[in-house]
């Protein structure tokens, strides 16, 4: 970890944040340019911004820093206004079609746990819907001039979410059916989760939010299971400020017995247990005690800590084709199981490339796919095959973490 970093990091932290001085943030114009990369990389611009500004330290940086900063966030605050215009036209469609829905991570946590829109970047709007209001959902969204790749029928539901995206303004909306894919093989109970579901206000309208212990267990599943901690300081942010603002409201017994029940132990506790000792994240000990896992070890905590730092080759987890293609099983299973990620069915191919699933159009994006994947992955890949010891340090690091998360 470099210094550019740990300013970062001190930052963040809950306990730290009033015990800076100039010289701990005199930066060279190198450091600057490190630490501004650094706190790009993890979408947390606008973010730290706001804590540098309310600690009043923003003046001991540079003019330059202090004005990149405060681009961020305002470009962050413009953006998100119109990300929170297009969902109070959704809400009222549903809320005037009776459709219940869950508003999910960035839109739900920018308004009511940041309490202010500017601090949490956002890229589209997530909706956990129950399945049999994905089609009303879908044609309320199309009303507002959203499209969608239809690939499901109604004998076939997606196993992944629904992509809309508009086709003037560009805005992106995801439908959920769960918080996790199907074939996770996490034991979630969805009806549960829609039982415990809480009323808030926003974009001014009145929706449903996870409650606080499973909006814990679902940034945590997003972070270090689905995004396999390369989603970064961003994430653990959100489960920092999400435990500053619910506070004694958080049941972390429900947490607890909700993490063993769903066989998300694990996941949980790792994500837990980063947010306290990285950013200083009030998880009570207690919670860490009862979630550790009998395997966690020293170097399980040293690798995750460098997972989260690590930009790597695309900032994002190597691919589960080319994890599939270094796991012992026989080879003919291998060469199905790769031809499967390359070539993936119609409706995955449409969920990527947000094109009709339905139509021959689809057809010439699998040599659209072969490309990106030989543009993305081919360099990797063949550093990779090559033995250098730099990808293979950070491949092996990404095995082990998954093994070990993916282990009862």
């Amino acid at each position: 970890m470099d210094t550019s970093e740990q300013l970062i990091l001190d930052i963040l932290n809950q306990k730290k944040r009033s015990a800076f001085d100039s010289d701990s943030l005199a930066l060279t114009d190198s450091r600057s340019e490190s630490f501004l990369s650094v706190c790009a990389h993890h979408g947390i611009m606008p973010l730290v911004y706001h804590k540098l500004q309310d600690t009043g330290s923003l003046d001991l940086f540079s003019d330059s820093t202090r004005k990149q900063l405060r681009s961020a966030y305002m470009t962050c605050a413009a953006r998100n206004v119109r990300i929170y215009r297009i969902l109070a036209e959704i809400l009222e469609k549903c809320r005037t079609g009776n459709i219940p829905v869950i508003v999910l991570k960035g839109a739900h946590l920018a308004e009511c746990v940041y309490r202010n829109i500017a601090l949490r970047p956002m890229v589209d709007l997530d909706l956990l819907i129950r399945p049999a209001d994905l089609d009303p959902v879908g044609s309320l969204l199309s009303q507002l001039g959203f499209q969608s790749n239809k690939h499901y029928t109604h004998h076939r539901k997606p196993t992944r979410p629904v992509t809309y995206l508009h086709a003037e303004h560009g805005g992106i909306c995801e439908l959920h059916l769960t918080i996790e894919s199907a074939d996770s093989g996490f034991r979630i109970d969805l009806d549960a989760i829609w039982s415990r579901a809480a009323r808030e206000t926003i974009a001014g309208a009145e929706t449903l939010v996870l409650s606080p212990e499973d909006l814990l267990v679902h940034l945590s599943l997003h972070f270090a299971y689905h995004h396999r901690l390369h989603s970064g300081l961003k994430s653990l942010s959100d489960i920092s400020e999400s435990i500053r603002h619910y506070g004694t409201d958080i049941d972390w017994n429900q947490l607890h017995r909700r993490a063993t029940e769903w066989n998300i132990g694990k996941p949980v506790f790792l994500t837990l247990h980063l947010a306290r000792d990285l950013i200083g994240a009030e998880v009570p000990e207690g919670i860490l005690r009862d979630l550790q896992p009998i395997d966690f070890n020293p170097s399980i905590a040293s690798d995750a800590r460098d997972q989260v730092f690590d930009r790597g080759w695309t900032g994002q987890p190597v691919s589960d084709g080319l994890m599939d293609l270094c796991r012992r099983m026989r080879f003919p299973r291998k060469i199905a199981r790769g031809f499967r990620r390359v070539f993936p069915d119609r409706g995955t191919l449409a969920d990527l490339y947000r094109v009709p699933g339905d139509t021959a159009r689809i057809y010439p994006f699998y040599l659209v796919r072969l490309k990106d994947l030989a543009i993305r992955y081919g360099p990797f890949i063949w550093r990779l095959i090559r033995r250098d010891p730099e990808v293979r340090e950070r491949f092996d690091r990404e095995k082990k973490l998954r093994e070990w998360m993916d282990a009862a």
